[in-house]
């Protein structure tokens, strides 16, 4: 998809979600339309057929069942937990999966206002360079089964796991004024990624959808977010 599709992809999909229980002067519904337009506009690219995979000119097959990803108030609230801790050492492991984790080290100038003009620009090119584990490392085996030297995949496998079908992402401002860094977590729901599970069926684009197909996405569920 080129980037005239990925603003009509938005337009279709353009919804506004709120979660009422979230403070929203700290996580605004744009910054949520954000991450729910650029997640499911990658795994539709994923599901047709036009995603690279690995340092290869291969591209991963099409998906019969790949979900159209809805938004989760409560996964938020989790994510924001996480992202509290205020940690830069992720280790990825298969072990340990369920959430995407990504930092940002402020200016010494920052003012907590300023996010509110940048945060969706930042999560935005997050997103992105977790997705570009795709393309960074050897590629995914032709039965889309991970294994655990694909370790550095991970990332990427949250996001496009077909069952998987729900997220929900968070931020916090950690450290002191001349230190400060950005905290930022996506948690993805269950079923989690697993060595051995394939991420996706391969095969016609939504030949396994139960109702909707959304660009080649499932949508089998009538709400758009839950809260």
């Amino acid at each position: 998809m080129n980037g005239n599709k990925d603003v009509i992809f938005t337009k279709i999909l353009f919804i506004e979600i709120n979660c009422p229980k979230q403070n929203s002067d700290l996580f605004r519904e744009i910054t949520r339309a954000t991450i729910y337009h650029k997640h499911n506009y990658l795994r539709t690219v994923l599901a047709n057929g036009n995603q690279q995979n690995g340092r290869t000119t291969k591209t991963f097959p099409t998906a019969t069942n790949m979900s159209l990803l809805k938004y989760d108030c409560e996964l938020e609230e989790i994510a924001m937990n996480i992202s509290k801790l205020c940690r830069k050492d992720f280790n990825h492991n298969f072990n340990f999966v369920g959430s995407n984790n990504a930092t940002l080290d402020l200016p010494t100038t920052f003012k907590n206002w300023d996010l509110h003009h940048y945060v969706s620009d930042i999560v935005y090119d997050f997103i992105k360079e977790w997705w570009i584990a795709s393309v960074s490392g050897a590629p995914l085996a032709a039965d889309l089964t991970p294994t655990t030297a694909d370790w550095n995949m991970i990332p990427f496998l949250q996001m496009a796991n077909a069952a998987t079908t729900r997220v929900g992402c968070g931020y916090t401002v950690c450290g002191s004024s001349d230190q400060r860094f950005l905290s930022f977590v996506c948690q993805y729901g269950e079923p989690h990624i697993n060595v051995g599970v394939p991420i996706y069926k391969s095969g016609t684009p939504c030949s396994d959808c139960n109702k909707k197909c959304i660009f080649g996405l499932c949508d089998n569920e009538a709400n758009q977010f839950s809260i």
